[in-house]
């Protein structure tokens, strides 16, 4: 090889062979970069920027020079966004998840679970979460759906303690009466409420006798012989009228105290 550029010149020879080999483009003779600022063994014109961490989502395998670009996938996750555990499939991954309860009906719902867990909780039917009547048309703390009609009025006869709207149905007992009829007072236990007592003679036999008397008082009289009522009663024969003793047979008004015909 005569060729003073080629690896394999011979300063001897006198005749080209066409034997003659050169450095491949970039080498020398030795196969040493002829530029090679890193001294990383490649030659700066065949440097291959890019990312040399394996681990890395944009890891290029053909890169030479590391060049800060790498990027990674985010904690739980790989390179694609998809979670590394996800036993349940419904794309949270298993290590984020929160349980909690996710009906947006429910009381306790909370926007930030991704997990279920039967914690919810849910107003009683008629009121909201708070306990507030949905419907109270009258405000007095019982739902419309729940009112009951009747006498809300412990005094009267037909109290209902389990009626929570008064309907204009009570009935009271007569004065001087319990509910069933009963006196409230009735010393003598005759049926007849002490303030009715009517004060008399109840004896029919007398001549006194006071049909409106429901309590006899003593004040019973009989006639004497001479026909008069509460004479002096004394068996003489002697009728007391005015001091006077009248005709035997006659009352002091001359009348026959017997006259059958």
């Amino acid at each position: 090889c005569q060729d003073e550029a080629a690896c394999n010149y011979n300063a001897d020879a006198t005749d080209s062979d066409d034997s003659c080999t050169y450095a491949e483009e970039g080498y020398d003779c030795d196969g040493n970069c002829l530029n090679d600022m890193d001294g990383d063994g490649v030659c700066d014109e065949f440097e291959v920027a890019g990312c040399q961490d394996a681990t890395a989502c944009n890891y290029n395998a053909d890169a030479t020079d590391e060049d800060g670009s790498c990027t990674y996938a985010e904690e739980g996750y790989d390179c694609d966004g998809n979670c590394l555990n996800d036993a349940d499939g419904d794309g949270v991954c298993d290590e984020f998840e929160i349980e909690g309860c996710t009906d947006a009906e429910a009381c306790n719902y909370d926007a930030d679970a991704t997990d279920d867990d039967g914690s919810c909780t849910y107003a009683e039917e008629g009121y909201d979460c708070e306990g507030n009547c949905l419907n109270d048309a009258d405000g007095d703390g019982v739902c419309d759906e729940f009112e009951v009609a009747g006498c809300t009025d412990a005094g009267a006869c037909n109290y209902s303690s389990d009626a929570t709207d008064d309907d204009g149905s009570c009935t009271y007992a007569e004065e001087g009466y319990d509910c069933d009829g009963n006196c409230l007072n009735d010393a003598d236990a005759d049926g007849t409420c002490d303030e009715f007592e009517v004060a008399g003679c109840t004896d029919a036999t007398a001549c006194n006798y006071d049909a409106s008397a429901t309590d006899d008082d003593g004040s019973c009289l009989q006639e004497d012989e001479c026909g008069v009522c509460g004479g002096d009663g004394i068996a003489d024969g002697a009728c007391d009228c005015d001091g006077n003793g009248p005709d035997a047979g006659y009352d002091c008004d001359g009348n026959c105290l017997n006259d059958a015909d």
